[in-house]
This record gives C-alpha cells, sequence and structure tokens, in this order.
C-alpha cells in the first residue's frame, strides 16, 4: 500500500468500535464503478437490514439515490462489505465525483451510524479510507484496498512515559508523569499523611492504536492488597488510592497500559509475578507524630558551654527538628537540628518539636529544666576605705556591689589586704588555708576581727581590694582584660517605639502624614522597619494607604530609617491605626505593634441655634460633628470670654446681641454666628446652681473650683465656709465672693489636718441665689491623696442666706414686671439663621409687701440660733 503523505483529512466515524464504519470509498476507480467499503470492527457479527447509506448528512431522499440495505445482509466481525454503484439490491445511485463531500451510513431509525468527510479528486484508482485500519484519519491511498485491511496495525506495546506518583490533582490529558501540574506532587519513595487528597496517578500512555485500558496492582506490607484492570479512558488517577482509608505502613504500585490490539507495557508474564514488588514505585503512608526528648538533666548555672541533644524517634523516619531557646514556640522557620551548644550567657527556655518524613508534626514541647549559663567572669569594683586609721586597727572597708551583667549574679566575695598593692605583700587574712584571698559572704562592707587586725604594723599603709565569685563559679579578674571579637548568636527580635503623633484628634494644621518612631537591636543591629497605614472612614470603612493614595487591600510599607524612623503618607479624615514591626539583620521580625487613637479631622463642625417662644426664651444651640469637643457663647461680644454651652440658656434681662461658635475636638472652629434676643421682665427666678465643683487640698491650702453655672444672668458667686458638716450657709459663714467670670479660688486661711466644708452659691443680678453645691477638703503636708467626705447638695429658698438688713434693701427696690412676649422679626435678616428675636414689654409696677415679713421673721431666729447666741444682729449689710 502506498499512503500519499499530507493528505490527510477528517474523518468522524461514530461509535466505531460499536458499528460498521465506512472504512474506504472511491470516486474514480479504473473500472468507473464508483464504492464504498464498510468495515466491522465489532466481536460479533452484525446485521445492517434496512441501514440506509447515502452521500447526505441531513438525512437519506425518500425515492433518492441512497441505498437501503435488504434484510438479511450481514458484515461478519472484522469483516467487510463493499456496497458499489449501479442499479438493484445494495447498490447505491448517488456520485461518489469530487464535489461531493461526504458519505453518510444510517441506522434504521435515520440516527448517523458513520460518517466519512472527503475533500479533493483523491486521483484516479486513487481512494479514501481510515489509516490505521478503521481506526485513524482520513487517507489518501494510492493503492486500494478494496474488501481489505487499509494496514497501520499496531503490535508496539504501549509506554507508559514517566514514574507513577501521588498527588492532589487529575493530571491533564499529555502527562509525561513528572510531576509538572500536579497539586501536592509526591514521587516514589516519599512519604504522605493520608490526609485523604492523595490519589495514585501515572503518565498517559503512548500508542500509536490507542489506549484500551490501565490495570494496577498494588502491595502492603508484602501482601497484594488491589490487582485490577480500570479505565478505559485515560484520567491518570485511581481511586481508592492508598490515601482513601488505607492504614499506616510501605505501599508499593505498578501500572500497565494495554492498547487497542492487545499490546500491553508490561507482559502477562511479568504481570503475574508480584515477587519483585520492592522495586515497584514506594509510598510511606504515616499518620502518627514523632515523639522528642532533650538531654538537659537540671537547671543549675554552668559556666561552660552546654551540649544539648535533642532525640527524634518515629516509625518511619524524621525529618526535622526544630527548636527555640527563647520561650517562644518554634516554627518550621525555627532553629533546626538535634545536637546544639549554647554558647552564649543567660537564661534559655527550650522548646522543641519535630517533624517526621510524612509531615506529621508533633506538639511543641517544653524542657522541664532551663539552660543557665554564665561564662562571664563578674566586673571588678574598688574599695573605699574610711580614711586615714590611727587609733583603731579594725578597720572597716566598702565597695559597691559587682554587677554581673545578664549572668547568675554574684554569690560572694573575697577580700585582700596588701601593704603594697600586690599578692606579695598581701596578708594571710584566711588562717584556715594559704590562701591569701578572705571569703567574706556576700556583702558590701568588711571590718577586720581582733584577730585581723593584730596582723597590722603601725605606720604602714595598705591597701584593700575585693573580687566577686559569681553562682556559675566564674570569678571576676582583679586585673585588666579583654574581651575577643567572638561570633555572636542573635535569637532576640528587634524593638521598636512609636513615637509621633500621640494618640488624639489633629486637624489640616496640627498633622500632616508624618509619623516617626525608633527601633533598637542590641546584638545584629535594625536593618528596617515596616508599617502599615489604615484609616477607619466616617462610613466605617477599612482603607489602607499603599504609598500613592487609599484602597481596600492591606500594604506594608518601608519607613526611612532604622534606629529613628519615619513615614509620610497624605491623610484622608478617619481613625488611624498605624501597625509597626522591626526587622534585624539576622532575620529576625518584631511582632507587629500598633499605635491607635489617632483621628484626622479637618472639617469645621456645623452650628445652628433655635429659640423657644414663651418667656423667657430659652436659647438652644446644636452641632453637627462626630467629634464635638464643646460649644461656646459669648453676649454683646465677640472679643470677650467665651462661655462654655453646656444645656439650654435662659435669655436674659434686656436687648443683647448672643454670638456663639462650635469647636471639634481637633481644633477646627466653625464660623461665628450672632442674633439679637430681647427680654424685659422682673427676675424672681432663682439662677442654676454652678456644675461639677471640686476641690483640692495641699499643704496648708485649698483650691475651690467649678464650672460656670448655666444661667446668662449670674452677677457673683459666693463662698460659704465652715469645720461643721451639717453647716447651713448664712451671714455667720460667709467666706469670699467673687465675680460671675471667675470659676475658682484659693483658701490659704486653712490649717493642715483639719476638715472643713464648703458651698458655693450663684447670685444673679436681681439678687436671687441658687441652690448650694458641697464640697469638703482637708490639707495636709502629705503627697498622697485624703479622703474626706461627701456633703450634700442644698436647696435654699429665696433670701435665705442674706443678712435681714440685705433682704430689706432688697424688698424696698424690688418691682415686678409682668412680662408680655411678642416676636420682632427683622425683614433684612435671614430668621432661619438669627432665630427668633424677642421683646419684652413692662406692664404697671405692682408694690411689693411690707419690708419686713413673717418670712424674714423666722430667717432672723433661724439666724440667732445658727449662730449659737453670739448675738443678735438683725440688719446686716453686704
Amino acid at each position: 500500500m502506498v499512503v500519499i503523505a499530507g493528505c490527510f483529512l477528517s474523518a468522524n466515524p461514530v461509535e466505531a468500535s460499536s458499528v460498521p464504519i465506512i472504512n474506504e470509498l472511491s470516486p474514480y476507480p479504473q473500472d468507473d464503478i464508483d464504492w464504498v467499503e464498510l468495515y466491522n470492527l465489532g466481536d460479533s457479527s452484525i446485521d445492517i437490514g434496512g441501514w440506509i447509506l447515502n452521500n447526505s448528512d441531513s438525512g437519506p431522499t425518500i425515492g433518492g439515490p441512497n441505498v437501503t440495505f435488504t434484510a438479511g445482509t450481514v458484515i461478519p466481525a472484522g469483516g467487510y462489505l463493499v456496497v458499489e454503484k449501479g442499479v438493484g439490491a445494495n447498490k447505491f445511485g448517488f456520485d461518489l465525483k469530487h464535489y461531493e463531500t461526504h458519505v453518510t451510513l444510517y441506522k434504521p431509525d435515520l440516527t448517523i451510524a458513520s460518517k466519512l468527510i472527503y475533500i479533493g479528486d483523491p486521483g484516479t484508482d486513487h481512494s479514501w479510507g481510515l489509516y490505521p485500519n478503521g481506526t485513524g484519519i482520513v487517507t489518501n491511498f494510492a493503492i486500494l484496498t478494496k474488501g481489505a485491511s487499509n494496514g497501520g496495525e499496531d503490535t508496539v506495546p504501549p509506554v507508559i512515559p514517566g514514574n507513577p506518583g501521588w498527588g492532589k490533582s487529575i493530571p491533564p490529558i499529555g502527562y509525561a508523569g513528572d510531576g509538572v501540574g500536579i497539586d501536592g506532587f509526591v514521587p516514589c519513595g516519599g512519604y504522605l499523611k493520608n490526609d485523604g487528597a492523595y490519589r495514585r496517578l501515572w503518565g498517559q500512555a503512548l500508542d500509536d492504536s490507542g489506549i484500551n485500558m490501565y490495570q494496577i496492582q498494588e502491595v502492603k506490607d508484602g501482601s497484594l492488597i488491589y490487582s485490577g484492570g480500570e479505565l478505559t479512558n485515560y484520567t491518570g488517577t485511581f481511586i481508592p488510592g492508598v490515601s482513601d482509608g488505607a492504614s499506616e505502613g510501605n505501599y508499593y504500585v505498578r501500572v500497565r497500559a494495554i492498547d487497542t490490539y492487545g499490546n500491553a507495557s508490561i507482559s502477562d508474564a511479568v504481570w503475574a509475578d508480584t515477587s519483585p514488588y520492592l522495586s515497584w514505585c514506594k509510598m510511606t503512608i504515616d499518620i502518627t507524630p514523632p515523639a522528642t526528648t532533650d538531654s538537659l538533666l537540671d537547671s543549675l548555672w554552668r559556666k561552660e558551654d552546654v551540649l544539648v541533644n535533642l532525640t527524634c524517634s518515629d516509625n518511619f523516619g524524621c525529618f526535622n527538628t526544630y527548636y527555640t531557646l527563647d520561650g517562644e514556640n518554634p516554627t518550621n522557620f525555627s532553629n533546626s537540628g538535634t545536637s546544639f551548644s549554647v554558647t552564649t550567657d543567660g537564661i534559655y527556655n527550650l522548646k522543641y518539636f519535630s517533624v517526621d518524613n510524612a509531615g506529621n508534626s508533633e506538639e511543641v514541647k517544653t524542657s522541664a529544666n532551663v539552660i543557665k549559663l554564665d561564662k562571664t567572669k563578674p566586673n571588678n569594683v574598688p574599695t573605699e576605705d574610711f580614711g586615714e586609721w590611727v587609733n583603731n586597727p579594725n578597720l572597716t572597708f566598702q565597695w559597691p556591689e559587682s554587677l554581673d551583667g545578664t549572668g547568675s549574679g554574684v554569690s560572694y566575695y573575697q577580700f585582700w589586704l596588701s601593704t603594697a598593692g600586690n599578692e606579695t605583700n598581701a596578708l594571710d587574712l584566711d588562717f584556715a588555708s594559704p590562701n591569701k584571698w578572705k571569703y567574706v559572704g556576700n556583702v558590701l562592707t568588711y571590718t577586720l576581727t581582733n584577730e585581723e587586725a593584730a596582723l597590722l604594723s603601725l605606720g604602714s599603709t595598705y591597701y584593700a581590694k575585693v573580687k566577686a565569685v559569681d553562682n556559675a563559679g566564674n570569678t571576676a579578674n582583679t586585673y585588666s582584660s579583654s574581651w575577643s571579637d567572638g561570633i555572636r548568636l542573635d535569637t532576640q527580635t528587634p524593638s521598636s517605639l512609636f513615637t509621633s503623633p500621640s494618640a488624639g484628634f489633629y486637624n489640616a494644621a496640627g498633622w500632616s502624614g508624618d509619623i516617626s518612631g525608633t527601633a533598637t537591636d542590641d546584638d545584629s543591629g535594625v536593618s528596617k522597619v515596616e508599617l502599615k497605614v489604615k484609616v477607619v472612614t466616617a462610613l466605617g470603612e477599612n482603607k489602607y494607604w499603599n504609598g500613592a493614595d487609599f484602597d481596600l487591600s492591606e500594604h506594608w510599607l518601608t519607613a526611612a530609617g532604622t534606629g529613628a524612623w519615619d513615614y509620610s503618607f497624605t491623610p484622608i479624615e478617619g481613625g488611624y491605626v498605624i501597625y509597626y514591626k522591626a526587622y534585624d539583620n539576622a532575620g529576625n521580625i518584631e511582632t507587629a505593634n500598633e499605635a491607635s487613637g489617632i483621628v484626622f479631622d479637618k472639617t469645621a463642625p456645623q452650628v445652628s441655634h433655635s429659640l423657644s417662644s414663651v418667656s423667657p426664651a430659652t436659647i438652644t444651640i446644636s452641632a453637627v460633628e462626630d467629634n464635638l469637643d464643646k460649644i461656646e457663647y459669648q453676649y454683646d461680644s465677640e472679643a470677650g470670654v467665651w462661655l462654655v454651652y453646656s444645656q439650654p440658656l435662659i435669655s436674659i434681662e434686656g436687648e443683647h446681641t448672643f454670638y456663639y461658635r462650635a469647636l471639634d475636638k481637633a481644633g477646627n472652629i466653625s464660623s461665628t454666628k450672632s442674633f439679637v434676643v430681647k427680654f424685659l421682665r422682673e427676675d424672681t427666678e432663682s439662677p442654676l446652681p454652678v456644675d461639677n465643683l471640686r476641690a483640692e487640698a495641699f499643704d496648708s491650702l485649698v483650691v475651690l473650683e467649678w464650672d460656670f453655672s448655666p444661667s446668662l444672668d449670674v452677677d457673683y458667686y459666693r463662698i460659704y465656709k465652715s469645720e461643721n458638716k451639717k453647716f447651713i450657709p448664712n451671714p455667720e459663714t460667709r467666706f469670699a465672693e467673687v465675680s460671675f467670670d471667675v470659676g475658682s479660688y484659693d483658701d490659704e486661711d486653712v490649717e493642715n489636718d483639719t476638715t472643713y466644708y464648703y458651698y458655693v452659691v450663684a447670685f444673679d443680678t436681681a439678687g436671687n441665689n441658687s441652690p448650694a453645691e458641697g464640697v469638703s477638703a482637708k490639707p495636709s503636708k502629705e503627697e498622697e491623696e485624703v479622703v474626706v467626705e461627701e456633703i450634700p447638695n442644698l436647696e435654699l429658698p429665696q433670701g435665705a442666706v442674706l443678712g435681714v438688713e440685705e433682704k430689706l434693701a432688697e424688698a424696698e427696690t424690688a418691682k415686678f414686671l409682668a412680662p408680655k412676649m411678642e416676636k420682632e422679626i427683622n425683614p433684612n435678616e435671614n430668621n432661619s439663621e438669627q432665630g427668633n428675636v424677642l421683646a419684652v414689654e413692662d406692664k404697671a409696677d405692682e408694690e411689693v409687701a411690707s419690708p419686713l415679713s413673717v418670712w424674714d421673721f423666722w430667717w432672723v431666729i433661724l439666724i440667732i440660733f445658727g449662730i449659737g447666741g453670739i448675738g443678735f444682729y438683725a440688719y446686716r449689710k453686704r
């Protein structure tokens, strides 16, 4: 057979393995009789009576040139049927010339059984057919194979590329058995934790005729546990795999492929012999974590390097052991190994764990003992005497404490006394041995005993030295020593601090986005500082600075500098949290810190007011601001003292311009607004009391402070004082008086350790008094706070705290004005902004009661008894 290269076309046999297919056709045979060859690929013969052959895939034409096969037309298994063009039974009348496109075989139900598409002229006495026979693609044959095989049958066994293995994903078509593209690939000889996600997998077999099936054998611990045929279509996996409910142990797997011609990649004879399974692909399943122990026997101080051995045990082998010495739990990034030495002074808390070859990790263990290493000698200390000794040989010497750094600490001191400052001339103070160093214990002073003092010679000068011995047995060197540079072990993380800005509220003038801090590392030094800037906006949305703008993703950015670091960004309004962490040159990373409570607000608050329609007018001020600090107001001027607004205000008598504004916590100030209010009436109402009265006691001093009364017509504040807790404010206990714009008073007329009781009463311009607010204090020289008793606030009747003479004077001058309220609207002003402007007209004066009423009389009696009979002050001027 001659196959013309480069003329392969498309073929689309339908269910080629189970029905006859169109295997070959010739449009231009030598004898000019077109023919079509059908081929039965099945294992049994088939009767195609009633089947239809046509040159259209849109269905046979009724009464057309198609051929309907007669009953009893049988194609044997593996046999051929040639259908020729002509007239009569099983002959077709359509044309196969090159301008036709395809021939179609229909089943009796008119479904397509097979179709062969050909395009172009194959040439005289050439044909179009499937190559290899019955399974390949449409090919131009130079030699006709009418009624016979087209050739190309497969006799070569398939080849499975690469090696079997294990993985978590299904391999792609064309997988080469090399693990590429496989999630969690584990090659032969590997280990699995048996997490249920692994499957066996192998490369897609290579074969000309195609793969009929794959077969797998599996041996565990010497026993064949599975052998069978598997998928006819390649998926590259086999389930159940060793992870699907498999127990701990060693598994051996091999795979073979069988093509459509029965050729096998492993022969049947070799396949039947499983004894060489040790050469198969091995996988170990290990579900048991390893166990590790340490070699530390005690927690005593050592002055020599400490060797630590970590012993790991596992059924299938340990992969690595990880440990830390700083008390932190180790991770897979910690120091690793099973034997190491601690060579640097310090106290070390050993923690460790091991991981086996399958990836099983034991729980972190903490050693029952602590490593304590101190190889450093204590430092030298100077010895001091107490001047020249003339008559008293029992000399006393003292010295500062020897510092042992981070070592074991000083255990005791040895004392040495010499006439020349050297050991040759030292006195032998240790009578029990020839050692001239005297053990004196862990003390910082020593006085010679009488026996030791007897060794001294008059007129000689003696010099003393001490040396310290630490708990590890290191002895201080009394001579100069130098240290080698050495190789240092750095397991400590660096430390960083956030210094600016501090928590608080900031406006655009107070903060422009600059942040700074410091970082330290005592060993290898700081390499960099990273930070993350988060802002919570007014809408509750978290945003992060990306180096140029804010977005929704978190970003770690590198600050400028190391020891002192800083960073700048452009802030937007919201609450900020700054995360920061330091890196050292050894690779240690500090756990991220955070600085919070920083609020950036560049928008001034919005403020407005309203007036009630009743008399006297109530002034209510409101502000729109999330970070409001306070609302301030004042009458008749913007340049005076701003008072803090805390509750609605009652308008004062007369015509006044009311100014007000709002301030937020970031320092933004709203524009100042104002309106005019008129109100005239007699004032008979008590002003509101002072708020938040407090007292602070010092040495011979008591400082009183209070928040102003909210009433706008307060004229002054009067202070009453007594050493009697149950006293009632009256003219005899009146102590001091301050103006309406003063909120404090310093009382220096006090004695320490005496408790004083105070009341503060507000008086308005009409002489009305407020309730009395009380507080107590006890001055003392002591710095700690002295707890004193609380006293109740008092509701005082009008005039109760005035003298009789004051009350008569007020009664003679008081006039009651019946208020009449009416609105006055200035058409030239925005009423919604300025509020209601009120005016009051006076009514006719009305006479007041007699100068001394019954009520006044009883108050006089009360005052007399209240002052203990000291005297009768019927009339007392203010």
